[in-house]
């Protein structure tokens, strides 16, 4: 089990570089737009929590496939 300071690191990292990543979409969507607007960058962080939820359930079915 995963403490909670565990938690709030791996949540941070993961804010961290989805603010990251987003700032640098934005940054291209304005160079290929021609003008600022809010557009599929803003779901740059959402996507990668649900990513993360995703991939860890994954790997908790596949584990309990494999045991049978």
């Amino acid at each position: 089990m995963k403490t909670v300071g565990r938690k709030v690191a791996e949540n941070l990292i993961l804010l961290l570089v989805g603010a990251a990543l987003t700032a640098a979409a934005t940054r291209y969507a304005y160079e290929c737009r021609g003008y600022r607007a809010i557009g599929g960058e803003a779901l740059i962080i959402p996507v990668l929590f649900v990513g993360r939820e995703l991939i860890s359930g994954m790997s908790v079915f596949i584990k309990d496939f494999l045991e049978g």
